[in-house]
């Protein structure tokens, strides 16, 4: 049985480290949701290495004897200016570039982040004030063009530099070149950012509105791509959102409950997502359950809340 678990500043900077995804300089991600298919079939299906929306004729296969050489310079976590290396040899050749090579360079940057993440030099640090990207560039010793055209954002934590996937800036350099799967991907990842971006001081900076659209997102595109390269990054996010909001995952500077009643602020995060969806919807049928475990609290314990919560999470196909 899963375990309730709570969350330190401390441990919430350690996921952040894992994540991907770009903030802006205050570290919330202000933009809108994308509208998603309810599966691939809603739209007229392109041809093999068509994308959506481009000409009536195929464009040319990618060159297969590129994929070996650009898998090759992708184990290199050394260079920090590789990124736009692998960019610039993706976009050399014609073609629809193969999904699995634009998986391949989005976990490739995950882990080039992972290696350079450092204190924030004492220098750049301007007390009130937001770090900026400029600085942030400094620090990883590149120009400012070079960070994006690398690909990199950035985010700070307890005294903590932490680079990570700007993963619009990737999507803004290969225009035409990507399959209506990682299109609609990258689309996602920009408008709904990491979860672990919502988080900081082991607290939620966005409203529980937020964190449901962003649950439910991921949980659209993994309905309409069950089989995708990118689905089981789909699902990483989908679960910590998932977890977080039926309160599987506790946040210590977010109250989930109070005094043994369900916050007045996710009761009505509850209650807007089952207006804004049908019931045969999956996800409404989970909280409504809860809604209505929590409103009658009094003819139950918190062992009864906290079991059908696990359950919960025990029952998604897609909580790993």
């Amino acid at each position: 049985m899963k375990k309730i678990f709570y969350f330190s500043a401390l441990v919430t900077l350690l996921f952040i480290l894992s994540a991907c995804g770009q903030p802006d300089a205050s570290g919330s991600p202000e933009r809108v949701p994308p509208a998603l298919p309810d599966s691939p079939a809603d739209s007229a299906e392109p041809v093999d290495g068509e994308q959506a929306g481009s000409a009536e004729s195929a464009p040319p296969e990618f060159p297969q004897e590129l994929t070996g050489q650009l898998a090759e310079m992708m184990t290199d976590f050394t260079d920090v200016r590789g990124p736009a290396k692998v960019i610039a040899l993706m976009k050399s050749a014609g073609g629809i570039i193969p999904d699995d090579l634009i998986r391949a360079f989005l976990d490739y940057h995950e882990e080039l982040c992972l290696y350079t993440a450092a204190p924030y030099p004492d220098e750049f640090f301007v007390p009130d004030q937001p770090y900026s990207a400029a600085n942030a560039a400094k620090a990883l010793g590149v120009t400012a063009d070079e960070f994006r055209d690398n690909c990199y954002g950035y985010w700070t934590a307890e005294g903590t530099l932490i680079f990570n996937t700007d993963t619009e800036a990737f999507y803004d350099a290969l225009p035409g070149r990507l399959s209506r799967e990682s299109d609609e991907f990258l689309t996602l990842a920009n408008m709904y950012p990491s979860t672990f971006f919502l988080l900081n001081d082991a607290g939620l900076i966005k409203p529980w509105d937020y964190l449901a659209g962003t649950m439910a997102a991921y949980y659209d595109y993994m309905e309409a791509w069950p089989d995708g390269v990118h689905t089981g990054a789909a699902a990483r996010e989908f679960a910590w959102s998932y977890q977080i909001y039926i309160g599987a995952i506790r946040l210590d500077n977010t109250p989930f409950d109070n005094g043994g009643s369900l916050s007045p602020e996710l009761r009505q995060s509850y209650e807007s997502f089952l207006a804004g969806h049908e019931d045969n919807y999956p996800l409404a049928g989970d909280i409504r359950l809860l809604r209505d475990a929590w409103a009658a609290k009094d003819d139950k314990t918190d062992n009864e809340i906290y079991a059908l919560i696990h359950q919960l999470a025990e029952q998604n196909p897609f909580v790993r």
